[in-house]
């Protein structure tokens, strides 16, 4: 069966329902398990299972439209979210950032830029926000007329929040202004929002298919084009014959740029006809059955759904084996359980010393990565100097030229470099968050260890735990939590470096003395002055960014060793607790502890039950 956004979100609603129900047998076990009174908010395994909800809730498809300027990306969204929403015209008209998101009523919030430093026009303080009528939205996002271009400069944002079908069913659309938009934080929105986001949408001119700035995109943003959609508008302006004619011809010239072996997504509609009423006609319901399958088949989806589903199973896991203990326990006297306690107290032991040398183990690798890091950005800016320095030395236009190339020079250059230092440093990310899962692990396999010793049988795993917290790792368990466009980990710190050699370049065009290059009389001369000009502003200014990029980094490892101890210190605090009750609940009466026994069996089989239909859940997605 065809996955479906729709399909997805029952899933995830069941989910939540499971996980509810699951939270009411928590309460029922720790109040049948309470010493001295029960306070659920005080509860932190209830917390944690609120988390998995809460995580649930706001886990959406963030999807970002981007295409140049008449491409009909506003009578594209019209047609996909099946109203007239946005502003549509036959000039170009979105000149802001529109981020597209369900509201059970019609708003609009205005976000605007606050004071920014003159030389690298980054925010120094956070801007102002306002809600505006909904019929003035095209006064502030559009470039209609001058004053309406005017205020879209000064606005970062617009957030457009409407009742509509489509994104309720947890579907967020960026809209980007045209790919020849001359605002840097356009083009940083792009940089930043597509590593982060589920997948993207890149629209054509069926008239115009292919122009040079849409070609230079693609090759700048090559390595995120597996999640890419290629929608060739307006073919309601070509003959059928010709269209069917000229669709291989359109993927050949993408796969040109993308690599043979690149799968082309390639869709020609007609948006005009969408909207008018002529659906069957447009070819958009093919693309939404397949954009969507898509979506609800992607890693980012299985993003939202496993790591909840893994850390339940995780605390069931852990609650089930202290309800075994408890309840065989119960066969054993006060002296003779404590007597048990103290023969395997050396495991509990071994199991504590693990959080020291977890911690260790984090700053150990974390120094060595930091180091890896930094010469991985030597390399990264070494090489990219170098090819700038090429491609100026070969340049053979007017030096007055330049001026303009320069900028899209370095946007050729740089994202490839970027991406391997991306993946040289994921690579390594990837064997720490492995060592951690496998040493968190070991933690779990001491503690079970333990209380199967003193029961003298094995209490076994519900759970494949070392897969689970390997899964879990690789989507939020133990990545580097950098929050940064999204947290994506190393990701974040490449688009910080991506983003910032395309604003710096431009500004150097900008102020640099062109006449003075031009007055030169020997052209040998004239290039090799503005090479060492640019190369040193790109040495200052990459030099600058390094420490910020390398605070993020340790934050990030920081964040993942005090993430882990407490970690550790939970699963340990567990054991500890559950022997506290056992001896508490020994002091009772025999009567008293049978009827305990058999309510803690009734506990123990909802808990199985639950985890079943956990299961059942992580298959239909998994189909």
């Amino acid at each position: 069966m065809k996955k479906t956004i729709k399909i997805f979100n029952e899933n995830k609603l069941e989910l939540i329902e499971i996980i509810n129900e699951l939270k009411k047998h928590i309460i029922d076990y720790e109040k049948l398990s309470g010493i001295n009174g029960y306070d659920s908010s005080k509860s932190k395994t209830v917390k944690r299972i609120v988390n998995q909800i809460e995580n649930l809730q706001k886990g959406s498809f963030k999807i970002m439209i981007v295409g140049e300027f008449s491409t009909g990306k506003s009578t594209f969204l019209n047609a996909i979210l099946g109203e007239n929403i946005l502003p549509m015209a036959i000039k170009p008209t979105t000149a802001t950032i529109n981020l597209i998101k369900f509201n059970e009523n019609k708003k609009i919030i205005v976000h605007y830029f606050g004071e920014r430093d003159l030389e690298s026009n980054q925010e120094i303080n956070q801007g102002r926000s306002e809600e505006i009528p909904v019929e003035k939205l095209k006064e502030y996002s559009t470039s209609l007329n001058d004053d309406s271009d005017n205020v879209s400069k000064n606005i970062k944002l617009v957030e457009v929040l409407y009742p509509n079908d489509y994104c309720k069913e947890g579907v967020e659309i960026l809209d980007t202004p045209g790919l020849n938009s001359v605002y840097e934080h356009h083009e940083r929105a792009t940089t930043d929002y597509l590593p982060n986001g589920n997948s993207g949408i890149m629209l054509f001119n069926a008239g115009q298919f292919l122009t040079k700035s849409e070609s230079d995109y693609l090759k700048q943003f090559k390595k995120y084009m597996h999640k890419m959609f290629f929608v060739v508008n307006k073919i309601d302006s070509i003959d059928e014959k010709e269209l069917e004619e000229t669709i291989p011809f359109w993927k050949g010239q993408l796969k040109e740029i993308l690599g043979e072996n690149s799968e082309v997504r390639l869709y020609p509609l007609s948006a005009k006809n969408a909207i008018g009423g002529k659906v069957n006609e447009s070819r958009l319901p093919d693309f939404l059955s397949d954009f969507e399958s898509f979506l609800a088949s992607d890693e980012k989806a299985d993003e939202m759904i496993f790591p909840p589903i893994l850390n339940v199973q995780t605390e069931i896991d852990t609650i089930l084996s202290n309800i075994i203990l408890k309840t065989k326990s119960f066969n054993f006297s006060p002296d003779e359980f404590e007597i048990k306690i103290k023969a395997n107290e050396p495991k509990l032991l071994r199991a504590k010393r693990r959080n020291n040398e977890i911690e260790s183990f984090i700053l150990e690798r974390g120094n060595f990565l930091k180091d890896k890091m930094k010469l991985e950005y030597d390399s990264l800016v070494r090489n990219g100097l170098q090819k700038v320095r090429d491609e100026i030395s070969d340049f053979s236009g007017d030096i007055d030229l330049l001026k303009h190339e320069l900028p899209l020079l370095i946007k050729r250059i740089f994202p490839s470099l970027v991406y391997e230092f991306q993946e040289a440093m994921e690579k390594e990310l990837s064997l720490l968050n492995n060592d951690v899962a496998s040493r968190v692990n070991d933690l779990r396999d001491d503690l079970f260890e333990f209380k199967s010793s003193i029961l003298g049988e094995n209490i076994s795993n519900t759970i494949d735990t070392r897969s689970a917290l390997q899964i879990s790792s690789r989507f939020n368990g133990f990545d580097l939590a950098i929050e940064y466009g999204g947290g994506i980990g190393i990701g974040a710190l490449a688009a910080m470096i991506l983003s910032g050699p395309i604003v710096w370049i431009a500004a150097i065009g900008g102020g640099m003395a062109w006449g003075f290059f031009s007055r030169e009389k020997i052209r040998t001369k004239q290039i090799k002055n503005i090479t060492e000009k640019v190369e040193n502003e790109f040495k200052i200014k990459l030099n600058e960014l390094y420490p910020q990029l390398e605070e993020k980094f340790i934050g990030g490892i920081n964040k993942m060793r005090n993430r882990t101890s407490k970690l550790f210190n939970n699963l340990i605090e567990e054991v500890e607790k559950n022997i506290r009750e056992i001896r508490k609940e020994m002091q009772n009466e025999k009567e008293t502890i049978e009827r305990k026994i058999e309510r803690y069996n009734n506990i123990k089989r909802n808990f199985i039950a639950i985890n079943y239909r956990l299961i059942k859940v992580k298959q239909k997605v998994s189909k």
